[in-house]
């Protein structure tokens, strides 16, 4: 039987370092995290404050370089810049008049790539990687310490011969420098109040219309009750930009022939080149979008500004795990925190979901070389009884909390033998789509196919979105709750909704009632289980479902979900993609 060499990396950090200090090294991708400025919402200092303090996503290594913020006003795009990105859209001829269309949403990637070149955010990236000094000089310690090699190894080699050690550090690079990533992060918060107030004067202005005085005092304590319910707190929105660094074999190729120096060999022009190299980039890997419902009426008082501080910390955690779960590249390895049964230190603050499945990978060092791999020894699911509600922190109450989940501190896995802590798991995004209710999948597809579901005014929509209720129908209620993002877009663009006393109502975005069928190419995959109908929509206050919101309905579920659209941007979308007719269109 082969024998297996384990590193220092488990031997000593895992079995050591893990039982007496709970952490766990291993090889992290490197995370930087920005946010934009912007007076688009309440109290700014506090909201900087609140993502200056907010821990460190655990799952990365804090990569941080000087500047956590930037004004996007201060890098503006030209006009040229502006005619290339509305190329394809019917108003470029407009864009090179210098007309702003939609800027916030279709110039800000621009903008942040603008940003960094002219920063030179990917230099700073990487002369932290090599703790370039203000000589120009560079040294491996970071690499070491961030533990691809045993460092007694890595000395031991670059003892030895100086080609042994630089071929290390380039292994190292496609480790680590390769995996090293940039979230800019744009909020926007809105006042419930302001929202509240103004669909309560609506209410008023048309109570005065009714002519029977005791409907219009019913209709006017209705304003004032709903204004009541609904003012207190704050929605926050947010937008994550995820960008990579690139680090390939071109880009180390000339780094270590032309810029590389050590501090037994300074060298003025090698630092000269680096300085002004425009050969290191950030490229963009995708963006997600994620919103709660933050209000002060909670069994524990708040303060204006704990809601704030809070309502960005949530949001930024439920915005990283679905960029986590969208793109492979940027999915995390979380080390098992017992192995009998397995349990993680992970949970609903991370996106985790029923059913969920991770491959279980043990660390093995090449003695030859030196290099770190992982092997799969298991796969394991998540117990939907035993996740860990770990969203809330510092003390703050959750008010949903039951008594027997108070007690969960960790999430419970099934499956895998002969596991123990320390293992790494790596997200394989097998969850409520796939594993745990893959047959009543079918049903709901089913369901959907025929658009059984009935859209409900909330709240009257502001900036560009609308906040409804969309009543689905499964076997599977977890199911039904899925479907009703699906189902949300899809009332949008064909059905609309009517509206309540206080709330007006929606038309819908096409009035072609064969449009469906006559652009099937289209709405097919736009519709299909992970399509770009997800871009548009996200659940209001987490998804929570309110006991009256879930019914038994015959031998199936009718299940109440609260969600968001972003009405403006999937319309400009649709009409960009010629389905649906502009409103400019007629001039």
């Amino acid at each position: 039987m082969k024998k297996i060499v384990y590193c220092l990396l488990f031997t000593c950090i895992v079995f050591q370092s893990f039982f007496f200090s709970q952490e766990t090294k291993y090889r992290r991708s490197s995370l930087h995290t920005m946010i934009l400025e912007t007076d688009k919402f309440p109290n700014k200092e506090v909201v900087f404050s609140a993502f200056n303090k907010a821990p460190f996503p655990d799952k990365y290594n804090d990569h941080t370089i000087k500047e956590k913020t930037f004004d996007p006003k201060k890098y503006k795009l030209t006009q040229a810049e502006k005619a290339g990105l509305y190329k394809t859209s019917k108003m470029s001829k407009l864009a090179g008049e210098a007309v702003e269309v939609d800027s916030a949403s279709r110039e800000l990637p621009l903008v942040i790539e603008k940003y960094f070149k002219q920063e030179k955010v990917a230099n700073q990236l990487v002369a932290k990687w090599f703790n370039r000094q203000a000589d120009g000089t560079f040294d491996d310690l970071l690499i070491s310490e961030r533990g691809i090699f045993n460092a007694s190894f890595l000395d031991q080699k670059k003892a030895m011969s100086a080609s042994d050690g630089v071929a290390l550090l380039k292994t190292a690079g496609f480790e680590l420098i390769d995996n090293t990533f940039v979230v800019v992060n744009r909020f926007n918060f809105v006042s419930n109040e302001i929202v509240a107030r103004g669909v309560r004067d609506v209410a008023k202005a048309e109570a005065q219309n009714i002519k029977i005085p005791t409907a219009k005092e019913a209709a006017l304590k209705a304003a004032d009750a709903t204004y009541e319910k609904t003012k207190e707190g704050y929605t926050v929105w947010a937008t994550s930009f995820l960008y990579k660094l690139v680090w390939n074999d071109s880009v180390a190729a000339v780094f270590y022939t032309d810029m590389w120096i050590d501090k037994s060999n300074p060298d003025p022009k090698k630092k000269e080149a680096f300085d002004n190299s425009n050969m290191f980039r950030l490229e963009f890997v995708g963006d997600e979008k994620a919103s709660s419902l933050v209000t002060f009426s909670l069994k524990e008082k708040r303060t204006e500004a704990q809601i704030i501080e809070l309502a960005t910390i949530r949001t930024i955690d439920a915005v990283y795990s679905k960029l986590q779960r969208k793109y492979d590249v940027f999915k995390t390895k979380t080390p098992l925190f017992t192995g009998e049964p397995p349990t993680a230190k992970i949970g609903l603050k991370e996106g985790i979901e029923a059913g969920d499945k991770f491959e279980v990978l043990e660390a093995v060092m090449d003695p030859k070389t030196g290099v770190v791999t992982y092997k799969s020894k298991a796969k394991i699911s998540v117990d939907g009884d035993l996740i860990w509600d770990n969203r809330y922190s510092d003390g703050m109450e959750n008010p949903d909390e039951t008594a027997a989940k108070k007690n969960i501190d960790r999430t419970t896995f099934k499956g895998g033998k002969n596991l123990y802590s320390g293992l790494l798991m790596f997200f394989l995004f097998i969850g409520l789509q796939g594993l745990v209710f893959s047959q009543a999948r079918k049903k709901a597809d089913k369901d959907t196919e025929e658009w059984r579901y009935e859209l409900e005014a909330v709240q009257q929509g502001v900036q560009g979105t609308y906040l409804i209720k969309v009543w689905s129908y499964s076997k599977k209620p977890n199911v039904a709750i899925e479907q009703a993002k699906k189902n949300a877009v899809h009332g949008i663009i064909f059905k609309g909704y009517t509206g309540t006393s206080s709330v007006s109502g929606q038309k819908p975005l096409t009035n072609n009632v064969n449009l469906e069928q006559e652009k099937a190419d289209f709405f097919e995959p736009f519709f299909a289980d992970g399509g770009k109908y997800m871009k548009y929509v996200s659940m209001s206050n987490d998804g929570a479902i309110a006991a009256e919101d879930r019914m038994k309905v015959g031998k199936e579920y009718k299940v109440g979900v609260v969600v968001s659209v972003s009405v403006s941007t999937l319309r400009k979308d649709l009409e960009d993609a010629g389905i649906i007719k502009s409103l400019n269109s007629g001039f």
